[in-house]
């Protein structure tokens, strides 16, 4: 996973999502396919924070076999 900080800085008032909630998203969609985790944390970043977002969300998932 590559990510920009808008990902790790989407906040929820003065609380960043961060990126031990990044991780544990992560965990939590391990057995996913690349194309499907993106989505996932995509809905988890939006559901997390308020407002709307000014800084760059960049996600780029892929999986080695």
């Amino acid at each position: 996973m590559v990510y920009s900080d808008g990902v790790t800085e989407a906040n929820r008032g003065e609380e960043e999502f961060g990126e031990t909630r990044l991780i544990d998203e992560l965990r939590k969609n391990r057995s996913r396919t690349a194309s499907e985790i993106v989505p996932a944390i995509l809905a988890s970043v939006q559901q997390f924070s308020t407002g709307d977002q000014y800084d760059d969300f960049t996600l780029l998932a892929a999986r080695a076999h």
